[in-house]
């Protein structure tokens, strides 16, 4: 569940925070089970003395994971995810990509406020390496686990496709933002929207103008 490639103090931790071993006995029982693999080839570790393994092919991982029962596995999910996320809030580097699938694969029992911010740090990420489509992407999913994000994300949305050179996508989610925000009366999002609207029909205008971007 973890993935391909993981950390023995991960596996560990995971174990304990699903509940599959007690505190006391994870990491001794986590090395002896590492060990008969290691043996038994299944697993492989990345270099003498390393604390990582990874599976010694893909599907073998694969093959096991499709052996987990489906309940079991959205809470071993929920295990790594909530592992990641308190190591990352703690200050340690993280993948926000990687704690975002984590809690996605969770499904209904990940919390949501957790949800929201791995998507959003995902969409920066995303956005920092020019990744846009990927963004635009953990945005939507952040979007459909809760609505009340939809103006927030819904603009930096529209921002991504600005960058990606898809104006007309990007003035009609602007648009649609600027609607919704006028109808909830969110001056800031409002001005927001109707600023991105105006920026990107500054580069199309037609001779005589927009009329509507002004008007915005």
């Amino acid at each position: 569940v973890i993935g391909q490639g993981f950390n023995r103090e991960m596996l560990a931790s995971v174990c304990k925070a699903s509940g599959l071993l007690r505190n006391s006995d994870a990491p001794a029982v986590v090395a002896e089970a590492l060990a008969k693999a290691t043996e038994a080839e299944l697993v492989v570790p990345n270099e003498e003395g390393s604390p990582g393994w990874n599976f010694s092919h893909a599907i073998m991982r694969d093959a096991f994971y499709d052996d987990i029962d489906k309940e079991l596995r959205r809470k071993l999910h929920l295990a790594v995810a909530t592992t990641l996320y308190e190591r990352a809030t703690a200050g340690e580097p993280f993948s926000a990509a990687e704690i975002a699938g984590q809690f996605k694969e969770s499904g209904s029992l990940a919390d949501r406020d957790k949800l929201l911010w791995s998507l959003e740090q995902a969409a920066r990420e995303a956005m920092a390496s020019t990744a846009y489509e990927n963004a635009v992407s953990y945005l939507q999913s952040a979007i459909d686990a809760d609505e009340r994000v939809n103006l927030l994300f819904g603009l930096a949305q529209a921002e991504c496709y600005r960058l990606m050179g898809e104006s007309e996508k990007a003035d009609a989610l602007f648009l649609e933002t600027a609607a919704a925000a006028r109808e909830r009366g969110d001056s800031l999002s409002l001005a927001r929207a109707s600023l991105g609207y105006g920026y990107t029909a500054s580069w199309q205008a037609p001779p005589g103008g927009n009329p509507l971007a002004v008007t915005m």
